[in-house]
């Protein structure tokens, strides 16, 4: 079988095919050679930006902030509700870099998975074997939304927390000696319920469980999600674009301040 650069041919034409043939040729060349080096590139490439670490309770990836300057960052765990992650996490991900302060995200299906892993000793391992260097293993936080709020409240009382909607009924009161803060929904029997949880939680005004899923084209959209404690029951929730906003104030300057009291005991400590 022949192609048009195999077939015979007179004058003219001759020369014309034998340039587009050359043509052909050199195009080729140039595409494999493309190629090559396209797969010479390290698949890694982007790996040191995003580490991951395989845990007993699920994959922890890392969210290093963007100025790597003040290394070694402080680090927030953050537990999904038991819808997964669903992007309600975002602009608290967002503000926490921006502070300096690096994320974890743990993937599991149940929050209550991750337990075995919120005390010191597990925290410190993940921040010291994800990116050796680049935490600081003294200055570690939990943020839990929903299932995830609950599974923070039962972390180890030394862990530092911010627990989300946790739906506070049926919760023993925290033994936390570490500082925690507990934001709730706009309602009078979700604030009793969390007062005998935690010393002062904090109502967001005018918001309903989950104020901060659905966010962007979804604002003011409502819907049923499923309740922290696991059961078949379901909680309705609106979509709060000022609700989140406050919250995630409230997160960041708990985490700011949290941290910044680490930094100074540990400043004060090694003299």
């Amino acid at each position: 079988m022949t192609n048009s650069c195999t077939r015979p041919a007179q004058g003219q034409a001759r020369a014309r095919r034998w340039l587009s043939c050359i043509e052909q040729a050199v195009g080729s060349v140039v595409l494999l050679c493309a190629l090559a080096l396209l797969l010479a590139l390290p698949r890694s490439a982007k790996a040191d930006d995003a580490p991951s670490l395989s845990t007993p309770s699920g994959m922890a990836s890392l969210i290093l902030p963007p100025d790597r300057r003040t290394s070694p960052h402080p680090v927030v765990l953050i537990l999904s509700d038991r819808t997964g992650a669903d992007g309600r996490e975002a602009p608290y991900v967002d503000y926490l870099l921006g502070a300096g302060i690096a994320v974890v995200t743990l993937g599991v299906d149940e929050p209550e998975r991750a337990a075995p892993l919120l005390t010191l000793p597990w925290l410190r391992a993940i921040a010291l074997s994800i990116a050796p260097g680049r935490l600081d293993a003294s200055r570690i936080g939990v943020l839990g939304f929903g299932g995830g709020g609950r599974a923070a409240l039962a972390a180890s009382a030394e862990v530092p927390v911010a627990a989300l909607y946790p739906s506070c009924s049926g919760l023993p009161p925290s033994q936390s000696i570490a500082p925690m803060l507990l934001l709730h929904p706009d309602d009078p029997a979700e604030a009793a319920a969390c007062r005998r949880v935690a010393p002062r939680p904090e109502a967001i005004w005018g918001a309903t469980h989950g104020w901060d899923h659905g966010q962007g084209l979804w604002e003011g959209g409502t819907t049923m999600l499923p309740h922290p404690d696991g059961s078949r029951t379901r909680i309705f929730s609106r979509s709060d674009g000022w609700a989140t906003q406050e919250a995630v104030a409230r997160v960041l300057r708990h985490f700011e301040t949290v941290f910044g009291e680490a930094a100074s005991i540990g400043r004060d400590s090694g003299r």
